[in-house]
């Protein structure tokens, strides 16, 4: 699934992305599931910090995985079939046999529009159904919608803070106190805001307690398990991981499993403060009196929209409190016995993840970049194929379309000698479209010097295409008959298309850099130019336009150029 950046790449791969969102979403719900389970074996026997501590790694490995799921190369298990692109989604060798009866002849001028229209299905993401695109803009919409929610709520937070008052110097020497019970070292600001029932704390760098008015009149222990709570949160860093919540909701906003991760994160984060609490000295039963006071302060006041920046309760009264009063609860946790190895658990789980992909190998033209191949087993390749007409035709693509196109002489060289003329015809057709001069060069150089009867076999071959037009010449003709109505947009789209299509010809790229010549945009239209020089350093006509180019002379009008 790595997404090469060549100038053959679409704006927008519809189908990839479709691929990705499915891919991730999987593999995410797989990773909630096994940390569903593994706190489920660790319910008795473990503190809810180290339970936590399992929930915050699943969320990690979920964002971990949207990001490396978009880089690294996938080996594909061919789990899931190829999503429905929408129309034909013609592969590439049923329009070449297409090519050769449907394309050429009298019949070429009326069928070049479905030709457009069947390339677009061609190349990955222009053939995509609207179900697919729909789902994607759903994501894609859904994500933006919650940022700005985000946003919209850090702003009233800052606000928040920013119109509160300083507590008095009491409040400052009771939380340097227990911050060195809980090993903070560092100066934390204590606020007073009418605008809030309950202490809340926010930042991560430089935290911030925020309590509400009627504090003052708080007994000196509420004050210090109300402080001892939040300053737990400090100290577990709990706003940190509350910002891989945000991420994880970002991307996974639509995800069920992934919110029941999120809410069981939850759970146990405001139970592991709870038990930090207790561990200070503080006695079950009044802490849980002074939760049930702080409930009843609260009532039904509705939340405000700063409340979607800040540490979600997450955990439900009742449930609380049966835990604080559960003496059989284990409270010590054993987390930083498992911090030495949480980097290396995090690479083992998530590097596997997201280099394997669940989709069967894509079987359409490659639209990035061609791969490399030893020429030495283009041979195989060639020998492979059989001798019925469909299946050679299909199986020449299968087999061929990943050879490079410098090793496009292996091919035809190999293909003279085949013994079926079927077999022979599909991968010198599939070659043709690559580079259809270099393919007849090769055959006139054939027939002139290769011994009997390999000579009047590529003499045959020269036969059977003279005249023909290829895909790309065809949609190239087309191209050009916009610029000459003047449809330059038109006309750029059609020769992109040919290029994403057929990354290998000069001539598409030489085409495309006409267009944008005469558009006036004289630094892309050189650009193209030079990349037609790259494939095809003979191209007389990209050097003859890239030296136009540098002298400043402008290209009035456009050529007329069938291929």
């Amino acid at each position: 699934m790595l997404l090469l950046p060549t100038a053959a790449t679409p704006a927008l791969d519809w189908v990839f992305w479709f691929k990705y969102l499915m891919d991730i979403s999987i593999k995410s719900g797989l990773v909630m599931a096994a940390a569903g389970l593994v706190t489920a074996l660790m319910r008795r026997r473990y503190a809810a910090a180290d339970r936590n501590f399992v929930w915050t790694f699943a969320l990690l490995v979920a964002v971990l995985l949207a990001a490396g799921s978009a880089v690294l190369p996938a080996w594909n298990l061919a789990l899931l079939p190829e999503p429905d692109l929408g129309g034909d989604g013609l592969e590439f060798s049923r329009l070449v046999q297409r090519m050769n009866h449907s394309y050429n002849g009298e019949d070429a001028a009326v069928s070049l529009d479905r030709l457009i229209d069947d390339l677009r299905a061609l190349v990955p993401g222009h053939g995509a159904a609207v179900w697919i695109k729909g789902v994607l803009v759903i994501w894609f919409g859904g994500s933006v919608l919650y940022l700005l929610w985000l946003a919209a709520g850090w702003l009233g937070l800052r606000r928040l803070v920013r119109r509160s008052c300083p507590a008095d110097n009491a409040w400052y020497e009771r939380v340097r106190q227990i911050g060195r019970e809980f090993g903070l070292d560092r100066r934390i600001r204590v606020v007073i805001s009418r605008q809030i029932k309950t202490a809340i704390t926010v930042g991560i760098y430089r935290p911030v307690i925020i309590l509400p008015a009627g504090a003052q009149d708080w007994a000196l222990p509420r004050r210090r398990m109300v402080l001892s709570h939040e300053l737990a949160h400090i100290q577990r860093r709990d706003m940190f991981v509350e910002t891989l919540v945000q991420a994880a909701v970002t991307l996974y906003w639509f995800h069920p499993l992934v919110w029941l991760g999120i809410n069981r994160l939850r759970v146990e984060r405001e139970r592991a403060c709870d038990d930090a609490v207790l561990n200070a000295g503080t006695r079950p039963s009044a802490y849980a009196a002074e939760l049930m006071a702080v409930a009843a302060d609260l009532g039904n006041r509705r939340r405000s929209l700063w409340a979607a920046a800040v540490l979600s309760q997450g955990s439900s009264l009742k449930d609380r409190l049966l835990c604080i009063l559960d003496p059989h609860i284990i409270r010590r946790s054993r987390v930083r016995l498992y911090a030495a190895t949480a980097g290396l658990l995090i690479l083992g789980c998530t590097l596997p993840l997201a280099a394997f992909g669940l989709w069967y190998p894509e079987s359409l033209f490659p639209p990035l970049k061609v791969l490399d191949v030893d020429p030495q087993k283009i041979p195989l390749y060639i020998s492979n194929l059989t001798a019925d007409e469909a299946s050679a035709r299909q199986q020449a693509v299968l087999s061929l379309q990943h050879v490079h196109w410098k090793y496009m002489d292996y091919v035809v060289k190999h293909a003279l000698v085949h013994p079926d003329e079927n077999a022979r015809q599909a991968a010198i057709d599939l070659q043709l479209n690559r580079d259809e001069r270099r393919v007849k060069s090769l055959l006139a150089m054939a027939a002139k010097k290769a011994s009997y009867p390999v000579n009047r076999i590529a003499e045959n071959e020269i036969k059977r295409i003279s005249g023909r037009k290829t895909i790309h010449e065809l949609v190239n003709a087309k191209g050009y008959a916009l610029l000459n109505e003047g449809e330059f947009e038109k006309a750029i789209e059609v020769f992109l298309l040919n290029i994403q299509a057929f990354p290998e010809s000069s001539n598409a790229y030489d085409s495309l850099g006409e267009a944008y010549l005469l558009m006036g945009d004289r630094k892309t239209a050189a650009r193209y130019y030079q990349m037609s020089l790259k494939l095809n350093p003979q191209n007389d006509n990209a050097a003859k336009m890239l030296q136009m180019i540098e002298s400043g002379v402008s290209l009035k009008k456009p050529p007329v150029k069938a291929g």
